[in-house]
């Protein structure tokens, strides 16, 4: 699981599924997950007639397990991969206004392949006990992950890896000559 295509995918499709996610005043953590470059790429919602949305990601270096989601209007949007019990959960900062609070959209994360992945939003009624974080949450004994997520589903495909033609990466060579 350390190459993480599947998260540049889920992020790109937990924006439209806001609605139907839970909103945390906090992410998960604050990043306990190690990303690689890998999955730094164009990522696209699969839909039927190749009409997804598609959402370039690109990976924190400085911080670990931070990602940043930038969509088809250029506005970026911070989020965090988190790892509790091994399952990884996607934590998509939104930043609020008049009608909608500031916290972050909570989303278990699923690595179908490496080209592949599925965020699956947490249900938006979730009730967290007085005093437990949501990391404290999710990481208890027993409980039944399937119980607190929505019934449906985001899936992403890494771009680059879908497309029929794959882009050729050995470059062209350069004639240098030496002057003795």
């Amino acid at each position: 699981m350390k190459k993480l295509f599947f998260l540049l995918t889920l992020l790109a499709n937990a924006f439209s599924l806001y609605a139907q996610s839970y909103l945390s005043p906090t992410p998960v953590d604050e990043g306990s997950y190690e990303l690689t470059s890998s999955i730094s790429g164009t990522w696209k919602i699969e839909k039927y007639h190749n009409a997804g949305q598609a959402y370039t990601i690109m990976a924190d270096p400085n911080k670990k397990g931070q990602l940043h989601i930038v969509h088809g209007f250029g506005t970026m949007t911070p989020a965090i991969v988190s790892k509790v019990n091994n399952n990884l959960f996607l934590s998509l900062y939104e930043v609020g206004g008049p009608e909608q609070p500031e916290g972050f959209y909570i989303f278990l994360l699923e690595m179908l392949s490496e080209t592949n992945v599925r965020l699956v939003p947490l249900r938006y009624d979730l009730q967290i006990p007085e005093g437990q974080t949501l990391a404290q949450y999710l990481s208890q004994p027993g409980l039944d992950l399937q119980s607190i997520l929505q019934p449906h589903a985001i899936n992403l495909a890494n771009k680059y890896f879908t497309v029929k033609r794959p882009l050729d990466t050995t470059g062209r060579k350069i004639n240098i000559v030496s002057k003795k």
